[in-house]
């Protein structure tokens, strides 16, 4: 009679992930997007303060982050937000979206909906 002893799913899981090959794939993963959103974000680039970076996290995971230096500040605190997903108010802007999109997560900025208004009839 043989007996096997099959490990739990998490236990595989976490000897998978720790392999040295498994770290390479995810940092060149992440090095990949980066520079598609970089491309995304290049395209949309105003003042030159934003940026993506990438950085490896404590095991196995990598971060791809859109940053903006002026953030270091309080009286841009959300740039880097307002970068990717848009601000409304005053100054209404799209996103750019440099991040969603280099993940696949959409297709691209998303457009204003018009204020209540039928598409295509001029308002009166």
């Amino acid at each position: 009679m043989k007996i096997e002893w099959i490990k739990p799913d998490r236990v595989m899981q976490d000897d998978i992930a720790h392999l040295s090959g498994v770290h390479r794939a995810v940092m060149n993963v992440a090095r990949e997007k980066a520079a598609i959103a970089t491309g995304y974000l290049m395209a949309h680039r105003a003042e030159g303060h934003a940026s993506i970076e990438v950085t490896r996290g404590t095991k196995t995971d990598a971060f791809v982050s859109l940053t903006d230096q002026r953030s270091k500040s309080n009286s841009y605190a959300p740039a880097a937000a307002a970068i990717e997903f848009g601000r409304s108010g005053k100054n209404p802007t799209q996103g750019v979206r440099a991040l969603s999109r280099a993940f696949g997560l959409t297709s691209g900025p998303r457009r204003r909906r018009n204020s209540g208004r039928a598409a295509g009839r001029p308002s009166s």
